[in-house]
Order: structure tokens, then sequence, then C-alpha cells
């Protein structure tokens, strides 16, 4: 009688221990799933690509130079400086998009000691960059287009690709 309470015993501490173990193990690959979860769901952060790109304008009395660096998802940041004659020169940055073939940016500048941010269009053809104007609003220092489906572009300003200053 002793070997069958000895037997039943013994079978009941193998049977718990098993279960112990498939427990504990059944933990680790969910630990193990959870971190490749993890790494699957944390998208590799790659550079962005990004090429830069300027334009000009000049004539006897006017000048525009525009700089630009253009990333792989058509965000474009750079540098523009106008001197046009009679008016006064000013330079700063520009931030924006492209959508086709058309550039919207924020113009951030200062003239005559007031930092000013007004936006600007640029329509892309094959002769270059040619900029658009239209009625605006302002909205403290900044100014915007009132209504973007009527910009007049202006066929006498056209910015040509040119080399990059460094």
């Amino acid at each position: 009688m002793n070997g069958k309470i000895y037997i039943r015993t013994f079978t009941a501490f193998l049977l718990g221990g098993i279960f112990l173990l498939s427990g504990c193990n059944n933990q680790s690959e969910k630990h193990a799933e959870k971190r490749v979860e993890e790494k699957i769901s944390e998208p590799e952060k790659l550079p962005v690509k990004k090429h830069k790109e300027c334009f000009a304008m000049e004539n006897s009395k006017d000048s525009i130079y525009l700089s630009i660096t253009v990333t792989e998802d058509h965000m474009v940041s750079g540098d523009l400086s106008y001197n046009l004659y009679e008016k006064d020169s000013n330079r700063g940055e520009i931030q924006g998009r492209f959508s086709g073939d058309s550039l919207f940016a924020d113009y951030s500048f200062n003239s005559e000691g007031q930092q000013s941010t007004r936006e600007v269009f640029f329509l892309k053809t094959a002769d270059g960059l040619k900029e658009g104007f239209g009625p605006i609003i302002s909205k403290g220092n900044r100014t915007q287009f009132d209504d973007h489906q009527n910009l007049q572009i202006n066929n006498n300003i056209v910015l040509q690709r040119v080399d990059c200053r460094d």
C-alpha cells in the first residue's frame, strides 16, 4: 500500500512540475513574441533622400535668387532673396511643399527692421519657376493668398535653373 501512495504522490509531483514548466515556457514564448512584435511595429528610420535646386532671375535692374532643398516627400526648405528696382531688398527663408508642379511656401524675411512672413507661390514649368500673385489677406505680420484658385502667373518673372552658390 505504501508503494501505491508513493506512486500517486510521485505522479502528482511529476504532473505538477510538468504544468509549472510548461507555464514558464509559455511565458517566455509570450515575451519573445512581444519583443518580435515590438521590433516589427517600430519602423526603421531611414535617412530621407533630398536634393538641392537653385533658380535665379536677373535683368538690368532686378534679381531674385532661390536655393531650395527638396525631400523625397516633396517638402521644401531654403533661402529666397529679392533685389528689385526701387523697392527694399529682402532675403529670408522659405518652408513649403511641392504639390505636382506647384510650390506654396511661407517666406519669412526681415525688411526695414520688421520680421514678416508672406505666402509665395511658384509654378514649375519647362522654362523654370514662374512666380504667381493674387489678392492677399493680412493677419498680423503674416500675409497669405486669399484664394489659391485665383492666382495669376507673371510670365515676365521666370527663375531659371542655375548652379547653386555655396
